[in-house]
């Protein structure tokens, strides 16, 4: 898999939220809690374990950024940094598969998780043959002028600090991989 820059400071933002949110009990966990059983934390600290190493794995990409590169990264790329927004599209009626939730649910949605609206309909009302509408949410970046404005720096600064965080990571990545790569031409 390739590494971008962008991709390594969202998913590092990422991991970060969910490292310092305190986990939900969902599923199997809750129906121990109901039987008054003891719950299995073996797997949620395995699981914990991993996503810790992969923060650590992704940090060692970001140690030459600076604090306030961070600071703008974390607001444009972060979890929950931009809003979300309700969007609807036309899809062939052959993307959507019906997936079964707790409590007996039955809901046709699209491997993005879009749920099923309707029918599809061209703008004169009539019906699109073999197409459905679906709805979803995604979320859209902060802008940099937006980012500058809650920071109250410049937009030139602002921009300026999200470009210099990228291009130090795009570098980090490209020392790991040339040393990946001499490692196993030492290796073989």
């Amino acid at each position: 898999m390739a590494l971008k820059a962008r991709k390594v400071l969202a998913k590092f933002f990422q991991l970060q939220q969910k490292l310092s949110s305190v986990p939900s009990m969902t599923g199997a966990q809750l129906e121990r809690v109901k039987n008054l059983s003891t719950p299995s934390v073996g797997s949620r600290m395995k699981t914990l374990e991993e996503l810790q190493i992969a923060k650590a794995d992704l940090s060692l990409l970001l140690t030459d950024l600076t604090k306030e590169e961070l600071e703008v990264c974390e607001l444009r790329c972060g979890v929950g940094a931009g809003k979300g927004e309700r969007y609807k599209r036309l899809v062939k009626q052959e993307e959507l598969q019906r997936m079964h939730f707790e409590g007996g649910m039955d809901e046709m949605v699209t491997t993005h998780g879009e749920s099923l609206v309707g029918p599809a309909r061209s703008a004169d009302g009539n019906m699109l043959e073999g197409y459905v509408e679906v709805e979803g949410w995604r979320t859209r970046c902060l802008t940099y002028q937006e980012i500058a404005t809650m920071l109250g720096q410049s937009f030139r600064t602002v921009r300026f600090l999200h470009h210099s965080a990228c291009d130090k990571v795009r570098t980090a990545i490209k020392k790991r991989r040339m040393r990946e790569a001499l490692s196993e031409e030492v290796d073989a």
